[in-house]
């Protein structure tokens, strides 16, 4: 469905989408891992989302005509960023970057092949979760990655198709009616690799591990929890429409299990209990369970956690 320009052994350029609003902290290490990639066809499109600390001086301060600064003109969410300097962009692959992940050094070189399969619209691979507090690291799935139309593995939750791994073939994206959706903050990337999976777009995938996501606490999505909830939720109304219901079954038990487990954080007990409906027999219902054990049970959970 997504035929387009062959990939040959010719290296073809990959654009790297690296948005940024105030990222000096990470900035010089999610670069440095550019260029130590063993692949040397690409350029980083690098988008200012309005910073007001170091970070344009910072990429400015390398001199390589590869490296592309755009300052946006007022500062925006996260997906309208995203469109914005994909406009910018030469490269028939699109690959992102946020400024507190970095890359494995080949990850380019064992990814970028696998275009080579013109039927392919998305490539995606395994990565390390570090978390930056507690100074550990852990692989994000130790099970064999699907691959090919794998719409039902997305939207179940069966993987992660962490945006530090993801490349996509540009007239895959340039296919939809809109790139990534601006009324979107968090899920913007889920959105656009479903949207493409529906169309029919096959997936490869880099079984070992290509990049690091960063925990540490402050990340887009860990501080607006509550927002990624609303957007899912939004998400699902809009789409629900479109994919077959048979597809959303475990979608909806795990987005109501998310929803128990914020209003169980935020201490809105009323909320928790009615948002258990939707959870239904799962093995959702197994994590709700823990959850309620936690509640009335703290002390006891915490010697748990111990051993």
């Amino acid at each position: 469905l997504f035929r387009s320009n062959m990939i040959t052994n010719k290296e073809p350029l990959v654009s790297i989408i690296m948005n940024c609003y105030n990222g000096e902290k990470y900035l010089k290490e999610a670069i440095e891992s550019i260029f130590t990639q063993t692949y040397d066809n690409w350029e980083i499109i690098f988008w200012d989302n309005c910073s007001s600390d170091g970070s344009a001086e910072i990429f400015k301060g390398y001199n390589d005509k590869r490296l592309k600064y755009f300052q946006s003109k007022n500062k925006t969410n996260l997906n309208v960023a995203r469109n914005c300097a994909i406009d910018q962009a030469s490269g028939m692959l699109l690959s992102f970057l946020d400024v507190d992940d970095w890359w494995c050094a080949d990850k380019l070189e064992r990814q970028v092949p696998l275009f080579r399969n013109d039927n392919i619209s998305i490539v995606y691979g395994n990565y390390f979760f570090f978390n930056e507090i507690k100074n550990t690291k852990h692989l994000m799935s130790k099970n064999i990655l699907p691959t090919g139309k794998i719409i039902k593995e997305i939207l179940d939750g069966d993987i992660s198709i962490g945006l530090v791994t993801l490349i996509i073939r540009r007239i895959s994206l340039q296919s939809l009616k809109i790139g990534f959706d601006p009324q979107y903050h968090i899920i913007g990337d889920f959105d656009v690799v479903v949207r493409i999976a529906l169309k029919g777009g096959q997936v490869a995938c880099e079984q070992g591990p290509v990049g690091y996501y960063r925990w540490h606490g402050s990340n887009e999505s860990i501080k607006n929890k509550r927002l990624q909830l609303k957007e899912t939720e939004s998400w699902l109304s809009d789409m629900g429409k479109t994919i077959d219901n048979h597809l959303l079954v475990k979608f909806r038990q795990k987005l109501s299990y998310n929803k128990a487990q914020f209003y169980l954080e935020d201490k809105r007990y009323l909320s928790f209990f009615l948002s258990l409906k939707g959870v239904g027999f799962s093995k959702e219902l197994l994590k709700v369970l823990f959850l309620l054990f936690l509640l009335f049970f703290p002390r006891t959970s915490q010697k748990i956690r111990k051993i």
